[in-house]
């Protein structure tokens, strides 16, 4: 369609449907090539699009993805996964922690906490149960640096460790999930 930024300005109901979505949007902005809604890194047909990420990882460079929502959520996803829906957040997850070239990443998510930080009863809507119990158990892995070897991830959880991250001599490969688990900002 089309989209007219004075109509927008004076009428915030404007435009009322066929707008982009997140995944859709981040998709663009990772891959520089537009897909339909719903979809992470791929086009209409499914073929998987190379990310910004992907060709960084390509040329030596670090990679990292930092959001204040749930890591596996859909515009984080988009540089890191991809997928033919934005609600496989389970094969998301696997993808940007087992597979992918991450060198850092950090978001909400956490299955067994509310999003005040206290314990809750556990939820497993954005990892799945096997790969969080992996997860802390320290026994998650990727192949950050290509060497083809898989290098294990440190999760990080708490301030203090958060803290240790920011003072370290030596990097860590780090997925800093917090003790929160839908968001680090809004409805807290």
């Amino acid at each position: 369609g089309s989209y007219d930024s004075g109509i927008a300005w004076n009428d915030f109901g404007y435009p009322p449907v066929g707008a982009t979505d997140s995944a859709a949007a981040a998709t663009a902005l990772a891959t520089g090539c537009k897909t339909p809604n719903g979809r992470i890194s791929t086009d209409a047909t499914g073929y998987s699009l190379s990310t910004l990420l992907e060709k960084a990882e390509s040329k030596g460079m670090m990679t990292g993805v930092v959001t204040s929502v749930p890591f596996s959520h859909a515009t984080p996803a988009a540089f890191a996964a991809h997928a033919d829906s934005r609600t496989e957040y389970s094969s998301i997850a696997d993808q940007m922690l087992l597979s992918s070239g991450l060198d850092v990443l950090m978001g909400a998510g956490d299955p067994e906490s509310d999003n005040d930080g206290n314990a809750a009863d556990p939820r497993y809507d954005w990892v799945s149960q096997g790969t969080w119990e992996l997860l802390k158990a320290g026994m998650v892995a990727n192949d950050r640096n290509a060497d083809g070897l898989d290098e294990q991830w440190t999760l990080v959880r708490d301030r203090a460790d958060f803290t240790a991250l920011e003072n370290a001599v030596d990097f860590k490969h780090a997925a800093g999930i917090p003790r929160v688990h839908d968001t680090l900002q809004e409805r807290r």
